[in-house]
């Protein structure tokens, strides 16, 4: 994981390695590099407060794997592998309430 990702995600809800693979698995995710050159959709955008911090990212349905791939937009821009993914969407989970861009505009949806 990245320095400033882990530096963001070190105070919420912390996987170990073996969880972070599971719930990878469990919810479909899958790294995704652009040399893959597999296709892909943009499910939708979220923005949210994430342990005191900004995040944006944006989750991508592969068309290939039927998986979810995850591009962190902010506060850097860069594909997530699968277990980062899974640590941020833990992390989104546990702070409850997020807001996202889906086809049909702005969502407000609280997570129980």
């Amino acid at each position: 994981m990245s320095d400033v990702l882990n530096t963001i995600l070190s105070d919420c809800l912390v996987l170990s390695n073996e969880d972070a693979s599971a719930f990878a698995r469990a919810h479909q995710l899958s790294a995704y590099t652009e040399s893959d050159g597999a296709g892909y959709r943009l499910e939708r955008q979220v923005s949210q407060w994430v342990g005191g911090h900004f995040l944006c990212w944006e989750e991508h349905w592969l068309k290939e794997s039927e998986q979810r791939a995850i591009r962190l937009i902010s506060p850097e821009a860069r594909w997530l592998s699968s277990s980062e993914a899974a640590r941020l969407l833990c992390a989104s989970r546990a702070q409850g309430q997020l807001e996202s861009i889906g086809e049909g505009g702005w969502e407000d949806s609280k997570v129980a």
